[in-house]
């Protein structure tokens, strides 16, 4: 399930200290890049559902894995909720477990409930195929067998796209106007055979770019010369863009070829000692 920043995973269930809930998620931020990390580690409340696992802000979030499991002598009805920003709880899973038995979520496969001796009871159909939902919901995960790919549906683009990817340029020294970082940290010449090929196609969902100094310009992620997105830096040393849908299709080995220029008009003075990142998705055509 991919959440977007301030969304809220929330739960309940009928007896207190009786549900023990581990929530693993997968975590993207400018900031951190992609970090895994345990979001809930305790048990579940009762009453009404209160929040287990929230979003941090500026960051988007996949639960990858949640483990449940009754303790006590009886039964409990488990209820986990979804909002989105500052909507209403929908509920998302809702089951009854016995005592010791226990369920299972993991990305890309859906439930799995287990009775006190570890053998199935329930599982939910996986969502995978090798063709996507025709109706599907924002942030619907999908798993494409003919792909080996997660997907996400992205509503707000219309678009499957896969986990985040990243990629990155720096160099250690003086960068000039026109210059392109190249991976390894070197500048090469305006060549459009040089730098990272995609392997699928993709959508560039943001940029971010440090530097020593304060110069104005912009940061053009290039594709066989062309730009494709643009961060515009203005007397900052550091300046990000987590907004970008910028679609690049790979039609051949030398076709989809990616690099970042220091540029702008005018053309700006140079800079130096730079770190940049690019942040993509696949995208299923």
């Amino acid at each position: 399930m991919l959440l977007a920043a301030t969304d809220d995973i929330a739960g309940t269930t009928t007896t207190a200290a009786a549900v023990d809930a581990t929530i693993t998620v997968q975590e993207s931020s400018t900031a951190l890049g992609l970090v895994w990390k345990v979001g809930y580690e305790a048990q579940l409340p009762t009453g009404a559902a209160a929040d287990l696992y929230s979003v941090p802000a500026s960051t988007e979030a996949i639960i990858d894995e949640i483990t449940l499991h009754n303790t006590n002598a009886a039964a409990q009805l488990v209820v986990l909720s979804v909002r989105k920003g500052a909507g209403t709880l929908r509920i998302w899973a809702r089951f009854t477990l016995e005592q010791n038995q226990s369920a299972h979520y993991l990305r890309g496969q859906g439930w799995t409930v287990f009775d006190g001796d570890g053998l199935v009871k329930l599982a939910t159909q996986n969502r995978s195929g090798t063709s996507f939902p025709v109706t599907p919901f924002d942030g619907q995960p999908f798993y494409r067998t003919d792909l080996n790919h997660d997907f996400n549906w992205f509503a707000g683009i219309g678009e499957w796209l896969g986990e985040m990817e990243q990629l990155q340029y720096g160099r250690n020294g003086v960068v000039a106007a026109g210059n392109l970082l190249r991976m390894g940290g070197n500048l090469i010449g305006v060549d459009a055979e040089k730098g990272f090929t995609f392997p699928y196609d993709v959508t560039v969902v943001g940029m971010a770019v440090c530097k020593n100094l304060t110069e104005s310009g912009d940061w053009e992620l290039l594709v066989n010369g062309s730009a494709v997105a643009v961060l515009v830096h203005s007397l900052v040393e550091w300046a990000k863009d987590m907004t970008l849908s910028a679609n690049v299709a790979a039609t051949s080995s030398k076709s989809t070829v990616a690099n970042i220029r220091w540029g702008g008009t005018p053309a700006p003075v140079s800079c130096a000692d730079v770190s940049a990142q690019v942040w993509y998705r696949r995208r299923a055509s």
